[in-house]
C-alpha cells in the first residue's frame, strides 16, 4: 500500500521514489477540521474513493484478527497494523465525528469526468506529488 498512500508520507515509507502528496485536499471544506490529507489513492489514478478503502481497511482488518499469528511469524504484524492505522485515521476525516448527528460524509476527492475534454484524474496519469 506505499505506492498509494497519500498525504505526508512517514519516515519509514518503503518507496524511496514516492513524497507528500495530496496535501491540499479538503483545505477548502469549512466543515473538515486540517482537510481530508491522508488515506489511499484508488487504482492508477490520483483519485480517492472511500467506500472501498473502507472496505479494503476491513477486510486488512479481518486478516489480521483471523491470521495475527502467521503475520507476526513473518514479521508484518506491526506494518500491517500501521496500514490499517493510516487508512482508518483518515477515514475518520470525512465526517464530523464529534457532531450529535452525522449529516455530511465526503465520499471521494478528486474529479472523474467520463468523456469529459477538461484534464481530470483519470485523464491525467501523472505522480501525486506533482498534482497541481
Amino acid at each position: 500500500l506505499f505506492v498509494v498512500t497519500a498525504g505526508k508520507l512517514p519516515k519509514n515509507n518503503g518507496i524511496p521514489w514516492r513524497g507528500n502528496s495530496g496535501m491540499k485536499d479538503g483545505a477548502d471544506l469549512p466543515d473538515v477540521k486540517g482537510g481530508l490529507v491522508g488515506g489511499y489513492y484508488d487504482a492508477g489514478d490520483n483519485i480517492k474513493f472511500h467506500f472501498p478503502m473502507a472496505f479494503s481497511m476491513t477486510l486488512l482488518s479481518w486478516s489480521v484478527v483471523e491470521y495475527a499469528d502467521r503475520y507476526k511469524a513473518i514479521g508484518e504484524y506491526d506494518h500491517v497494523r500501521e496500514l490499517i492505522k493510516w487508512g482508518t485515521d483518515y477515514l475518520l476525516l470525512t465526517f464530523n465525528s464529534s457532531a450529535s448527528t452525522i449529516n455530511k460524509l465526503y465520499s471521494q476527492v478528486g474529479t472523474a469526468k467520463i468523456n469529459g475534454s477538461t484534464p481530470d484524474d483519470h485523464f491525467c496519469w501523472n505522480r501525486p506529488e506533482d498534482m497541481a
